[in-house]
C-alpha cells in the first residue's frame, strides 16, 4: 500500500518517473483518458507513451486521492481528477477510482474508473 501511495503522491507533484521505476516489466495500464483504440499501454514504454499523450493533451492533469484500500495484492484508490485540455482549454474535474495490481512490489496492471462506484463495483466492493 505504501508503494501505491507514494505513486500518487509523485503522480500529483508532477513527476512521472517513479511509476516508470514501479512498473513490472510487463505492466499494462488501462487509461480512459488515452489509449483510444481500447488496447492498453504495455510495458515501460507503452508507460512512457501514455505520459507523453497526457503531457501532449492536457495543460493540467491533477490527481488527488482521498481514500485507500488495501485488497492484499489489489489495491483501490479514490480520488478526483482536474484537467484542462490544451487544445479546448475545457476544464473537467470529477470523481476517480483507481484499481492497481502490484506484485512482488512492482506495478503490473492500473485501472481508471471514472466513478467512484465503478471503481468499488471492479474491486468486488460496494458503497
Amino acid at each position: 500500500m505504501d508503494l501505491v501511495r507514494d505513486l500518487f503522491e509523485q503522480w500529483s507533484a508532477g513527476a512521472y518517473e517513479p511509476v516508470i521505476e514501479a512498473a513490472d516489466p510487463g505492466v499494462e495500464i488501462f487509461s480512459r483518458f488515452a489509449s483510444l483504440g481500447g488496447e492498453p499501454y504495455r510495458g515501460p514504454e507503452g508507460v512512457r507513451r501514455w505520459i507523453a499523450e497526457i503531457q501532449a493533451t492536457f495543460d493540467r492533469f491533477d490527481v488527488r486521492t482521498s481514500d485507500f484500500l488495501d485488497l492484499g495484492d489489489r489495491v483501490l484508490a479514490l480520488g478526483m481528477i482536474g484537467l484542462k485540455g490544451k487544445a479546448s482549454h475545457i476544464e473537467i474535474e470529477q470523481p476517480m477510482g483507481w484499481l492497481l495490481d502490484l506484485r512482488g512490489g512492482k506495478l503490473i496492471r492500473m485501472f481508471f474508473y471514472s466513478s467512484h462506484a465503478e471503481a468499488l463495483e471492479a474491486a468486488g466492493l460496494s458503497e
